[in-house]
């Protein structure tokens, strides 16, 4: 089967794949993280990460096209660090 077949056939792909999508707003800019940071390739699957990260994109792209608005950010770091991350980048309240 060609890979663009079994993109459109598995909606699940990015949770199969173990991907994790999580976002941020900031200063009117969302930022949209994509974590491969648990990712892995199921046994026999046809898709690479890499092209299932490249579909997640699109799919991620489609519901938020205005790249002025939406920052999309794929990153090797866990959803929890990318939170502590952000939270270390807050200015601390007096």
């Amino acid at each position: 089967m060609e890979p663009e077949k079994y993109l459109k056939q598995d909606i699940n792909l990015i949770s199969l794949f173990g991907l994790k999508i999580c976002s941020n707003y900031s200063d009117g800019i969302a930022t949209i993280y994509i974590s491969t940071a648990n990712a892995k390739r199921p046994d026999e699957h046809p898709l690479t990460i890499m092209e299932v990260v490249d579909y997640a994109k699109q799919a991620v792209r489609s519901d938020f096209p205005d790249e002025n608005k939406y920052l999309l950010v794929v990153t090797e770091k866990s959803v929890k660090e990318i939170y502590a991350d952000l939270r270390k980048n807050e200015p601390s309240e007096k």
